[in-house]
């Protein structure tokens, strides 16, 4: 989690010139979610939090890196140094991955839409990333 901020600043500094302020959002999102999730993992394996504790809060920091996800991929859009079609996966994906906490707080975990939600965000942000690491 933390080298993907390093990636998000990388990419802030790509889509900066064309909308700054979305830019600034959408990175600021990002890091948040991305340390606060890294904090929490490290929680984890040193046993100070149970994984029960830290699941609903990993959710939420989960919408802000779909956020940042989903918004610089907009914003790659207007460059180009992504075709449409990464930009369009971006945008689903980052749009998968803050899909999880609305539906667990309305639907419940065992929905099944929870689980393609997430499925959804994951292996779509996991095909961005893989696309965004051959760009570099």
């Amino acid at each position: 989690m933390v080298l993907t901020g390093v990636a998000a600043l990388g990419l802030h500094a790509v889509v900066r010139p064309i909308r700054p302020s979305l830019a600034l959002v959408a990175v600021v999102a990002g890091l948040v979610g991305f340390l606060a999730v890294a904090a929490m993992q490290a929680l984890l394996v040193v046993k100070a939090v149970r994984f029960e504790q830290t699941f609903v809060a990993v959710l939420v920091c989960g919408t802000g890196i779909g956020l940042w996800l989903a918004l610089t991929s907009a914003n790659l859009a207007a460059t180009s140094v992504a075709p449409a079609t990464h930009v369009a996966l971006g945008i689903v994906s980052g749009m998968a991955y803050c899909l999880p906490i609305s539906l667990y707080l309305t639907v419940g975990q065992e929905h099944p839409a929870f689980y393609v939600g997430s499925l959804v965000g994951v292996l779509g942000y996991a095909g961005w990333a893989i696309w965004l690491s051959r760009l570099v």
